[in-house]
């Protein structure tokens, strides 16, 4: 199997496995505050227009922008990374990791493992996986159409959820919010 299979496998197993966040991992009590505003059903729909375009693209106006092979090692070890940063997230939220922004009884700040360095470590795996699969797509379009759009729609959703954190966890949020970044340690 070549490098480019195996990254389109693991770009099936992860969208495979959103699938099954989607289905598995919904704000269920009575008690839970949803705040989602919609946000997941944009970044879908980002995502699903961006490698609709990607595909429709790479078949109809084939213009790679790679000539070597190292980019698909590049691109495969972004998919993979991203995928090990999103599922090890998810994994230290525990309980509190809903598919939809909400705060569930007994919700508690998680500030240890990923979540030590920066807040949406989960978001960033996301954008890491997305990431390897444009430069994957070796194609103007999709890097485009796979990492500006899907950026702005989960920073969007990162809005969104840090509004929700601040008005539940108050000062306690505040001042983890200044000793920690959004989505890449020391920088942003």
């Amino acid at each position: 199997m070549t490098i480019g299979n195996c990254i389109n496998v693991l770009g099936i197993i992860a969208v495979g496995t959103e699938i099954a966040l989607l289905i598995s991992k919904r704000a269920k009590g009575e008690q839970d505050i949803v705040t989602d505003a919609r946000s997941l059903q944009v970044i879908w729909r980002t995502i699903g227009i961006g490698i609709g375009l990607t595909l429709l693209f790479r078949a109809l106006l084939p213009h790679p922008v790679f000539t070597r092979t190292l980019f698909e090692y590049v691109a495969g070890l972004l998919v993979l990374g991203g995928m090990a940063l999103r599922w090890i997230s998810i994994f230290y939220l525990g309980r509190e990791f809903t598919v939809q922004v909400a705060i569930i009884e007994g919700h508690r700040l998680t500030t240890n493992g990923p979540y030590r360095l920066i807040r949406h470590p989960s978001y960033a795996g996301l954008l890491l996986i997305f990431l390897g699969l444009a430069i994957h797509s070796n194609h103007p379009v999709g890097i485009i159409a796979l990492t500006l759009p899907v950026f702005w729609a989960i920073s969007n959703r990162i809005r969104i959820e840090e509004r929700a954190m601040e008005s539940y966890f108050g000062v306690e949020y505040a001042e983890y919010r200044k000793r920690t970044n959004k989505l890449i340690p020391h920088v942003y």
